[in-house]
């Protein structure tokens, strides 16, 4: 979290289960600082308490561990490119529900 601000990321991609903050928090911090930045959750933890937490701050998509690296590219690109466009915004993205987004 402390290198996000320097990087200015254009999407994250995390894990749920990180050392020292969870998951949850990390994505909580990160909608309070930075809105809408499109994050994709790549986890091996796809059920649970920490999962329906972390889905009440909208990742952008979920990707379930193991992922073939071709399909974790081909989703970041994808995320990324949808929004670049000019169509997509906070409403839209709120208008949407989460399986809207997810990718298992």
């Amino acid at each position: 979290m402390q290198e996000l601000p320097k990087a200015n990321p254009d999407v994250i991609l995390m894990d749920i289960n990180l050392p020292g903050m969870d998951g949850v928090a990390t994505l909580r911090e990160i909608r309070k600082r930075w809105g809408l930045l499109p994050v994709i959750i790549h986890t091996g933890h796809t059920d649970g308490q920490m999962m329906i937490q972390a889905l009440e701050f909208s990742p952008f998509t979920l990707l379930a561990k193991p992922t073939d690296v071709k399909k974790l590219l081909a989703t970041i690109r994808g995320v990324k490119r949808q929004t670049d466009t000019d169509h997509w915004s906070k409403a839209d993205f709120q208008n949407q529900t989460i399986s809207d987004h997810v990718t298992l």
